[in-house]
Order: C-alpha cells, then structure tokens, then sequence
C-alpha cells in the first residue's frame, strides 16, 4: 500500500501572502468583534429611560424636568413604569421590531403603538402610530434619556 502524504498549502505561499493572510484575518476578527447591540432594537432598547421632552409634534417638543419617573425595559419583554409620587412600579409587556414597538397594558386592556428611532445621541425617540380602545394620545411625540443601562441578575 503507498502512503499519501498531503502537502502544506502554505509551502509555496511566499511569506508576504502569508502575513496578508494574518493580517486580513485579524481585520475580520475586529470587525466580527465589534458589533454593537445598538444594531439590534431589543438589545439597545434594554435599560432605565427618563422622558427628557415631549409635545403634540415633533417640531413643537417641550423640556420635561426630571421627577424621578421612569421607564425600563427588562429583558423577556417586560417593561415598567416607576411612578415616584405613588411608590410604585406598573409592570406591562413590550414587542419591538425594527420600526415598531408595542406596548401591551394588561391591567386596562389597551395595545399602543410607536414608531421608534434610537437617535446618534443615544435618545430615544417615540411617536405614537394608534391604540386599540384609546381615544387621542395627549403627548404623541417624546424623547427619552437612557439613565442607566440595563444588567441582567445572575
């Protein structure tokens, strides 16, 4: 029986490919390293968020002052809303999408809908689209602050 022996493909690459070779493996790690979860809505969504502005449109925003309310989005689809002055947090579901994020009140059976956009800033900014069983959105445009990034329990 003869032996096969398989050659090193690298024998005959001159030592300027290889290193070309390392160099644009390595580029590729980096990148393939760097992705954000800002590239990803339901990660980049994921946190504390204080309203910082809100109005009827987008052109005529108004400065909120912080009050200690908030919004946090948790991991699984749950979000809450803080209200300082009652102490109290009121738990309700989220879906997100690339454009779109749901939220479902299931205490007063309602489903609202907003378009969506993290802003370069890292605000994010939400314009309500409609709701089921609610008549008028009072503030349809709003920007958030994100106040605190969101750290899963082990």
């Amino acid at each position: 029986m003869k032996a096969i022996f398989i050659k090193n493909p690298f024998k005959r690459l001159q030592k300027g490919a290889v290193a070309a070779l390392c160099i644009i493996s390595a580029v590729m790690l980096i990148l393939a390293g760097s992705y954000s979860c800002k590239n990803d809505p339901a990660e980049a969504i994921l946190g504390k968020w204080e309203l910082i502005e809100q109005g009827t449109f987008e052109n005529e925003m108004r400065i909120v002052e912080p009050n200690g309310e908030y919004t946090e989005y948790l991991s699984g689809g749950i979000f809450l809303t803080f209200i300082p002055f009652e102490d109290r947090s009121y738990y309700s579901i989220y879906r997100i999408d690339k454009k779109y994020i749901y939220h479902y009140h299931k205490n007063i059976a309602v489903c609202m809908c907003y378009r969506y956009e993290i802003t370069k800033d890292g605000h994010l900014k939400m314009t309500f689209e409609r709701g089921d069983n609610i008549p008028i959105h009072m503030y349809p445009s709003m920007m958030y602050n994100k106040i605190e990034l969101y750290q899963p329990k082990n």
